[in-house]
């Protein structure tokens, strides 16, 4: 019998490899995921695969309702629970599950949702914008060419699923795109563009916006 996503990243998470890389090199990340959801004003913020949750604990820090929801494993339930300002403010469930959606749309309307490498893990990436959000804070580190050659050599190829963005997020406007390591930016650029960056490039960060307010500053 296959095992469910839930049982396949318990296993993920088990390794001590990934512990060390989630709870030390991605914090500067996580720190200016925080600064640009403070740029934009949210008041109440998801996390859609916060893993250890550093994230949210950054906003909540800055004074954010920030949440975070992932899968019941216990490496990250017990780090969760050592986040002072953050106790209470994550929630579990299995992605494949309608359950767990439903649930995240009825606790609040969220201002800023992020998804920060997991957008290509879930089964189904348009209930993501089904929660209608005002922004979305999207970070990917896939390449989608590559991506189908490493899906060809995957046990289990529900762990990846390559999505396009421009496509997915078509009634938001792209408001900003970040190029990795945030070593630049394009303000407010066409759309066409994002769908060059999800064709080419392995690793960017883009804010979409379900409206079209005033261009943020440069």
């Amino acid at each position: 019998m296959p095992r469910s996503i839930s049982e396949m990243y318990a296993d993920y998470w088990s390794r001590p490899e990934f512990q060390q890389v989630y709870q030390g090199a991605r914090v500067p990340l996580y720190k200016k995921m925080a600064e640009i959801a403070a740029e934009v004003q949210a008041q109440t913020v998801l996390d859609v695969g916060c893993a250890y949750g550093q994230f949210v604990d950054f906003c909540n820090t800055a004074g954010m309702d920030a949440w975070g929801v992932d899968l019941p494993v216990p490496q990250l339930m017990e780090h969760h629970r050592s986040l002072e300002r953050s106790q209470g403010r994550f929630f579990y469930g299995a992605i494949e599950e309608p359950a767990l959606w439903d649930k995240i749309s009825s606790l609040r309307p969220w201002d800023l949702i992020t998804c920060i490498d997991t957008i290509v893990h879930l089964p189904d990436p348009a209930s993501l914008v089904r929660l209608r959000a005002r922004y979305y804070l999207v970070k990917t580190d896939y390449d989608n060419r590559r991506n189908r050659k490493q899906r060809q050599n995957q046990n289990d190829f529900r762990l990846w699923s390559p999505c396009d963005l421009a496509a997915l997020f078509q009634g938001y406007a792209v408001r900003r795109i970040y190029l990795p390591r945030f070593r630049g930016k394009f303000n407010n650029p066409p759309r066409w563009l994002l769908r060059w960056f999800n064709a080419f490039m392995p690793s960017y960060v883009v804010l979409l916006a379900r409206t079209q307010p005033e261009p943020l500053p440069s």
